[in-house]
């Protein structure tokens, strides 16, 4: 018996270090339970996360059932399930572990899933919490911690020596979860914060800095006109919210077109469309187009705000893509002079009286979608030795040249 719980913890260690599914070592460790006789008849496992969407996920095994996934979103906290969770009372009360009889005279069925189980002829419920950091209170927002339970259906329930084999193995466990998770958890905030191809970038080694790639791209810049004025005069909570429904309409359109957004900056989004054997300047006027129309959306709805105009400015060419910085903060972005262009083409789309300004650059690197794109004189950017022409977009075909 000591050998194979040896072996199974080598196991666990080995698959946490080599990063296995989670539904694999929780199915490995469950399986450890009952080759061990421990009666299991339902395990769950349940995690809080750092994520962007998801707050919580959960695994639930029965014998004869496929493994059942649930993924929470962050109003998760405040639902009555987890309000009423005896794992959220082992929380609060700070107890690692806790056992409920389901069943006879010393039954204590004093949360909502106890007396579920109970009807299902469950007899026996043990549970098992810990954080996966010093000192964090799994209750918090942002904690990262996991939970575990088992229940038996057996008439006598859980044994003592089915309870210690769970308190030996239970750590060796959340060590291989954490091992497992860690990464995956990094690599989604490096994501969400540097977007998908600069954060892969990163953990792929490229952080030191100075290590930059010459890439040849199409640069999308968008800003929002009267930001500033409108700051001013409403409330934090409206701004903020204002904020995030803008950048959620404009975002989505690009990324849904293969662009990456590299950086929000105040009220304004830097992205690029830079993906090998693609039209990225048809790739970015697509994303261009679908953000106008998404923003204007949102005025119609009233989910906008009156006066705020969203100003784009499209350009193609050559930038520097990689880490620029003091030796220890750095940043992984975009430089160079064609992001400066943008930057400058974008502040002339309100006295252009235009949604979407284009180069001339832009222009030529269209193909079937030129049609779209009209004139709009020759004009000098500050900065730049010889003056640029550009082009208004139509947002409706009807009016294409």
């Amino acid at each position: 018996m000591a050998e194979h719980e040896s072996e199974f913890g080598h196991w666990l260690a080995e698959g946490g270090l080599r990063n296995r599914p989670l539904s694999d070592l929780f199915n490995g460790f469950t399986q450890h339970l009952i080759e061990g006789r421990v009666p299991v008849a339902r395990a769950y496992f349940g995690m809080s996360t750092r994520h962007p969407l998801i707050q919580a996920f959960d695994m639930t095994w029965e014998p004869d059932s496929a493994l059942d996934h649930t993924q929470f979103d962050h109003g998760w906290r405040h639902s009555s399930a987890w309000a009423d969770s005896p794992l959220r009372h082992m929380i609060l009360e700070r107890l690692p572990r806790m056992r409920r009889t389901l069943r006879g005279p010393d039954a204590m069925l004093d949360f909502p899933v106890l007396r579920e189980l109970a009807e299902r002829g469950f007899t026996d419920w043990y549970g098992a919490v810990t954080g996966l950091e010093a000192e964090s209170f799994l209750d918090a927002q942002g904690s990262l911690g996991m939970a575990c339970s088992w229940s038996t259906d057996l008439p006598d329930g859980f044994s003592a020596q089915n309870l210690a084999l769970i308190n030996r193995v239970f750590p060796i466990f959340a060590v291989s979860i954490k091992a497992a998770v860690l990464p995956i958890i990094t690599r989604t905030l490096l994501g969400a914060y540097l977007g998908a191809d600069a954060a892969q970038r990163v953990w792929s080694g490229a952080t030191n800095r100075g290590s930059i790639e010459r890439v040849e791209a199409a640069i999308f810049f968008s800003d929002l006109r009267n930001f500033t004025a409108f700051a001013e005069r409403a409330s934090s909570d409206i701004v903020m919210a204002t904020l995030n429904r803008y950048f959620d309409s404009v975002g989505a359109a690009i990324t849904s077109e293969g662009g990456e957004i590299l950086k929000f900056m105040g009220d304004g989004i830097l992205a690029t469309f830079a993906q090998p054997d693609a039209n990225v300047c048809e790739q970015a006027l697509r994303a261009a187009r679908k953000a106008a129309g998404a923003v204007a959306a949102l005025e119609k709805r009233g989910e906008g705000v009156g006066g705020l105009d969203l100003g784009i400015a499209l350009h193609k060419g050559e930038v520097l893509y990689g880490n620029v910085g003091t030796r220890e903060r750095l940043d992984f972005t975009m430089i160079g002079p064609a992001v400066n262009e943008a930057a400058r083409m974008e502040k002339l789309t309100k006295s252009l009286n235009c949604t979407i300004l284009a180069s001339d650059s832009f222009q030529a690197g269209l193909a079937e979608s030129q049609a779209l794109l009209q004139p709009a004189g020759v004009h000098a950017l500050s900065g730049l030795s010889a003056p640029r022409a550009l082009y208004r977009v139509a947002l409706d075909e009807r009016h294409a040249a």
